[in-house]
């Protein structure tokens, strides 16, 4: 049977998108527009090929701002709804089937998802037109967002039940039947179901914030840097859920904990500059950012931190250092990131080597 490809499998480049939109970003993601420049920067000088998605208006200064600073980025003018690329774009299974499954925007909190869906369908036919390994697409009613599924590569996956249980389409299903139809889509032989979600999570509750595989039978998880956190009872609640479950062959799991800093609020100025409008969630001033170094991204070796800049970046660095010997790992700036609602992983989509 085919199987979902769990983060570390060998990869060929990383896919990121442009921040633009001035109903999202503060100052028209100035900021956070530096930020993935600086990724991409920190990403080309490790040898990792980086494809950057730009909407059409903006891309011939997109490329020019690459060309001045000589890095080794291949800019693709495609039209998006917003960067987060990691929940619209396909799964690829081990038999070279590039899965597509529903996008809702969320549950309805952006009203741009149809755009995304649609530069979901350019990336994989882009994908297939560049690899013979790739076998073709194939289309699924379930929605199913990238940030709420991780992989062992050994028949486990963690999902959220926050998020994808409740998506209005996947009500139709019973838990048993949902669960059935993706372990036979994504070869899966058992679910562990998250409960709950992070309180600054605009998903609904998504594994990139909460419960990541290092390796088969090793997650990380948040500890928060102090009892008083608002997510101490989340957090305890997914630690107490695998501690008492196990994987697919049996075995028990062995935690890796990262610091969980104090989530980081929109500033005044931040939210006073979105121009909003009605369809997309109001962005308020004072409003928790979801800061998690869960979300960082993998690619082969390389794995990139977000950095928060608080106090526990250098903790989180080490420690995932510590947790990953085999690998090279980095850190890159994400608090700009952050107001748009997500961070590394979430704004990226790895290509896996045929």
């Amino acid at each position: 049977m085919a199987m979902l490809l769990p983060e570390w499998h060998p990869a060929k480049s990383l896919w990121l998108r442009w921040p633009y939109r001035q109903d999202i970003w503060p100052h028209e993601g100035v900021s956070a527009q530096a930020e993935v420049l600086k990724l991409c920067e920190l990403l080309a000088a490790h040898n990792v090929a980086v494809q950057l998605m730009v909407t059409p208006e903006v891309a011939p200064s997109v490329r020019e701002k690459i060309e001045n600073q000589s890095m080794a980025v291949q800019v693709h003018s495609v039209t998006y709804g917003d960067v987060w690329l990691r929940d619209c774009a396909p799964l690829l299974t081990d038999d070279g089937i590039l899965h597509h499954f529903d996008f809702d925007g969320w549950g309805g909190i952006d009203d741009r998802f149809a755009a995304d869906l649609s530069a979901r369908n350019w990336l994989s036919e882009h994908l297939l037109s560049e690899a013979s390994s790739l076998r073709g697409i194939r289309e699924h009613e379930m929605v199913l967002e990238g940030g709420a599924i991780q992989t062992d590569g050994q028949g486990t996956a963690i999902l959220c039940s926050g998020s994808i249980l409740h998506r209005t389409k996947n009500q139709e299903y019973s838990v048993r039947d949902f669960e059935a139809r993706l372990c036979n889509i994504l070869g899966l032989q058992k679910i562990l179901w998250l409960p709950g979600s992070m309180s600054a999570d605009e998903t609904g509750g998504h594994v990139d914030n909460m419960a990541c595989y290092l390796a088969p039978g090793v997650v990380a998880i948040n500890k928060p840097i102090h009892a008083a956190h608002a997510d101490t009872p989340a957090c305890d609640r997914v630690r107490k859920y695998l501690q008492w479950n196990t994987d697919a062959a049996g075995n028990t799991l062995t935690l890796v904990e990262l610091p969980l800093p104090e989530a980081p609020r929109l500033a005044q100025e931040e939210a006073g500059s979105i121009q909003y409008h009605e369809g997309v969630r109001r962005r308020l001033p004072g409003m928790p950012l979801m800061a998690s170094y869960l979300n960082f991204i993998r690619i082969g070796n390389i794995v990139v931190l977000p950095a928060f800049h608080c106090e526990s970046d250098a903790q989180a660095l080490q420690l995932m250092k510590a947790a990953l010997p085999e690998c090279t790992v980095l850190q890159s700036p994400c608090r700009a990131m952050l107001a748009g609602g997500g961070a590394w992983h979430c704004a990226s989509w790895v290509e896996a080597q045929p």
